[in-house]
């Protein structure tokens, strides 16, 4: 009986706190950050730092609709920690192999101080997804004026196609098992086809950043392999 008791005073407790004396919390306000859904991707101009399509350092609008490249991908990087990295390297990964069916790929960092933001950047590069152009915004943390980012959230990614935006999603807490199969399916629902199962994505780019980083004799420091770890923010808090 005394066991019973402790199992079952919890969930009155619990009970009475939903359905009496406290009310229950209210549903999370939405959050907002860029151009929404039906609305028009503007021009984006931003200082390249390295492409393995194009020359490094130029400024390039990476949001040009061609006919090479009607689909995009962009993701601005409002915060550079393990798990917002850690997010953005298997859905860039997977966007880099589908340029063949017209998906242009891009990730975007933003920050206060663009020198020392290039140079965590440069450091944290064979962290970062192969084959897609790496970018930091010249516009500071705000990022491009007409994109109306938020700046306390942590990611930005936009899917965008013929020059609309299809979808956008505003990320505070990157969650690899909630937001990568979400935003997999946006990204294949413009371009067609099935997104590929996360586990195989994971592993696949594991083994991509550890081949490059040991490619490079410069491997990352111990603790910047774990993606669970958060790293200082380069930019405002989320």
């Amino acid at each position: 009986m005394r066991d019973l008791f402790f199992w079952v005073l919890p969930l009155v407790v619990t009970g009475a706190l939903f359905c009496g004396g406290a009310a229950a919390p209210a549903a999370d306000t939405p959050v907002f950050s860029g151009p929404q859904p039906s609305e028009p991707l503007p021009q984006l101009l931003v200082r390249v730092l390295f492409r393995d399509t194009t020359e490094e350092g130029q400024l390039t609008d990476l949001a040009e609709v061609t006919p090479d490249a009607p689909h995009h991908l962009i993701v601005f990087v409002h915060q550079l920690t393990r798990p917002s990295i850690g997010l953005v390297r298997p859905l860039l990964q997977y966007a880099a192999g589908r340029r063949d069916d017209g998906l242009q790929p891009a990730l975007v960092f933003l920050g206060e101080d663009a020198t020392a933001l290039e140079q965590r950047v440069t450091r944290a590069r064979h962290a970062l997804p192969g084959n897609v152009p790496v970018a930091i915004s010249q516009a500071g943390i705000e990022g491009p004026g007409a994109y109306g980012l938020n700046r306390n959230v942590t990611l930005t990614v936009l899917v965008a196609s013929e020059g609309t935006v299809k979808a956008n999603f505003a990320i505070i807490d990157p969650n690899i098992p909630i937001h990568l199969p979400q935003m997999l399916a946006a990204v294949c629902e413009v371009i067609g086809g099935e997104p590929p199962p996360i586990e195989r994505l994971l592993r696949a780019g594991n083994l991509r950043m550890r081949r490059r980083g040991s490619a490079a004799g410069n491997p990352l420091r111990p603790a910047e392999q774990n993606p669970a770890a958060e790293t200082p923010a380069a930019g405002a808090g989320g």
